[in-house]
């Protein structure tokens, strides 16, 4: 075997190494010529959307039509009568442009002695920014929100031993908060209690760019007023704070996983002592801008599309977004409440929803349900000589719309909330004029870098985009939130 002189050449240029240890004697390295970026950019969303150039404006400001008639005028004549007159329902939507911007350095000796190894060193820095960009964008157009998403309501369970609560009908609520001040509560959930020593255990879910909870409790046989639901301290701040990323992530049906990419979707919270009364009562107004600007106040985040849809569920004629929750006590989706939702949605807006966005825990529920209710379908290639290959295995990709028919994509996002639905409508099901599309991304300024003056040793670089997400077609989008993770 001839050693030619590009062998020579590569061990020359340290392409091959060798080192010398005690414990195992002379040790190869193979050193490939160029590095490997494994990080995931995975962005369906940003994907599918369409971009449209703004106006150069601070904010997207629009009016959504509602209806032509909120009287639901007969349109019956009399004889020599004046006509019915039509009166419109019209609301003022604002959508806030926003930047986005992330940087990198490279130190002159970095980029000098890279080249030989893979090529320039800031043309590869620069281009994976811009792929982290993307990925921030992804968790942008899902997750962000210019205040705190009120938490979905939390499950609440008692058990009759293990503390001192007594018997009474308990009523909870939840808060998100953070540096800047606390949301308004969830919607309140129930539990009775017997004898004098049981346990409430609450299980809040949390949302995204929280820093704490806060949990109030009331009792008595009806709701309580705000003004008699009461701080919960003992639960409070340090003891319900956000989860990190990557925690793990206990299933109903049994075992754990990890939230990955997004915060774990429970706090697990247990009362053993008689709740507390005549403390803080919860707030009237959500105050937790999730990013304020130090020098203008002003809030740094736009609402992306989950945030979008829990703002405008109502006010809008009727022709709002939905949210909703699993039906079933324990939290668990089931296929019956999409079912609802796309109903719910068709009924209220004329919405055909064309794509729904979940985590990879929602997106194996919805498999197992299909599966056991024997409702997969498989397809074949017509010879049939495919099903020697056929895979083990299913995974439901398309769901069908119970009213419209319609095969709706079921995609997978890994910056998804994990106990989150959202229905998306890109396409519209009715013609609007001059309005193609459902849902958009402007920008007024789309993805540029900039290179920073040179003030030491190193190249230094940014990324912007400068963008905000609109909802076009509110009623084509909704929510499913609070779902307790099972397969």
């Amino acid at each position: 075997m001839t050693v030619t002189e590009d062998t020579i050449r590569m061990i020359a240029q340290a392409a091959v190494q060798r080192a010398i240890t005690v414990g195992t004697g002379l040790t190869g390295y193979d050193l490939e010529e160029s590095s490997k970026a494994l990080v995931p950019v995975m962005t369906p969303l940003r994907n599918k959307l369409k971009r449209v150039r703004g106006k150069g404006a601070p904010n997207h400001e629009w009016r959504a039509i509602s209806s032509f008639d909120t009287g639901r005028l007969s349109g019956v004549s009399t004889e020599g009568g004046a006509p019915s007159r039509v009166t419109y329902a019209a609301a003022p939507m604002k959508n806030p442009f926003r930047t986005l911007v992330l940087a990198n350095d490279v130190t002159f000796d970095a980029e000098w002695t890279g080249v030989s190894l893979e090529g320039s060193s800031v043309a590869k820095r620069r281009q994976e920014l811009l792929w982290q960009l993307f990925i921030v964008e992804e968790r942008a157009l899902l997750n962000w929100s210019q205040y705190l998403m009120v938490p979905p309501s939390p499950l609440v369970t008692t058990s009759p031993t293990g503390g001192t609560v007594a018997a009474n009908t308990y009523w909870v609520q939840v808060t998100a908060t953070n540096a800047d001040g606390e949301t308004t509560p969830s919607a309140v959930a129930k539990v009775t209690t017997s004898g004098t020593t049981s346990t409430i255990t609450i299980q809040l879910f949390t949302v995204p760019n929280a820093a704490n909870y806060n949990v109030y409790v009331g009792s008595g046989a009806v709701q309580p007023s705000n003004a008699n639901m009461f701080l919960q301290a003992s639960l409070s701040g340090v003891n319900a704070a956000q989860p990190g990323y990557g925690a793990p992530v206990a299933l109903v049906s049994g075992g754990a996983t990890s939230s990955g990419e997004v915060q774990a979707p429970l706090l697990t919270l247990t009362l053993a002592a008689p709740p507390a009364t005549g403390t803080a009562n919860p707030p009237v107004a959500n105050t937790a801008v999730t990013a304020r600007d130090p020098g203008t106040g002003q809030a740094q985040m736009y609402d992306g599309f989950i945030s979008q849809s829990l703002l405008n569920t109502s006010g809008l004629q009727g022709l709002g977004s939905y949210a909703g929750q699993p039906a079933a006590a324990n939290g668990v989706l089931a296929l019956s409440d999409i079912d609802n939702a796309l109903i719910a949605m068709f009924q209220t807006s004329g919405a055909d929803p064309d794509t729904i966005y979940v985590g990879g825990i929602l997106s194996k529920r919805i498999t197992s349900q299909m599966v056991a209710l024997n409702i997969l379908r498989e397809n074949v290639g017509g010879d049939g000589q495919e099903l020697a290959d056929l895979a083990v295995g299913q995974r439901a990709v398309r769901y069908v719309n119970p009213i419209t028919g319609r095969q709706i994509d079921i995609v997978v996002d890994r910056y998804m909330p994990l106990d989150t639905v959202l229905f998306a409508s890109h396409e519209l099901p009715f013609p609007i004029p001059g309005l193609d599309r459902g849902c958009a991304v402007l920008t007024n300024r789309e993805y540029w870098s900039v290179d920073f003056a040179v003030t030491q040793s190193q190249y230094s670089f940014a990324n912007y985009v400068m963008e905000t997400p609109v909802a076009y077609y509110l009623g084509g989008f909704g929510v499913i939130r609070g779902c307790n993770p099972s397969f």
